[in-house]
């Protein structure tokens, strides 16, 4: 529910960690565009749609509303080279970041203090249940 919305995303953790990415992403040749801090979306989903504006030749497209640049055929991912080349370093990064683990760590983080802030509505939601059962 928290991602769902974004607010994982405005956490001052996700927003070190998509950083980091980022750098690890650019170290290793493909420059992903910062974006507004604590936008949804941030982080490695850049590396799909890098891989979605990048032509089998390599030419990246700039990305935008009713961009014409490359090809409608074109703008899907069909396992070229530049594509799997940006697979891997999104791969590695996320690895030399601890990505995953560190980021559910955070959402985890959200999704209990929701439930510690709404535990009596919880508890009467449970406790009408087990009674129908």
């Amino acid at each position: 529910m928290q991602t769902r919305h974004g607010r994982v995303f405005e956490q001052q953790e996700i927003i070190s960690l998509n950083r980091e990415w980022r750098q690890c992403m650019s170290k290793a040749g493909f420059a992903i565009d910062d974006l507004p801090e604590g936008r949804p979306w941030d982080g490695p989903i850049q590396a799909y749609v890098r891989a979605q504006m990048t032509s089998p030749s390599g030419d990246v497209a700039e990305a935008g509303e009713g961009d014409t640049s490359v090809p409608d055929d074109q703008t899907r991912l069909v396992g070229s080279d530049p594509e799997r080349q940006i697979a891997l370093r999104d791969f590695d990064c996320r690895e030399k970041t601890d990505y995953l683990s560190r980021f559910m760590q955070v959402q985890r983080e959200l999704e209990q203090a929701f439930v510690d802030a709404n535990r009596k509505e919880l508890d009467k939601m449970v406790a009408l249940v087990d009674s129908l059962g």
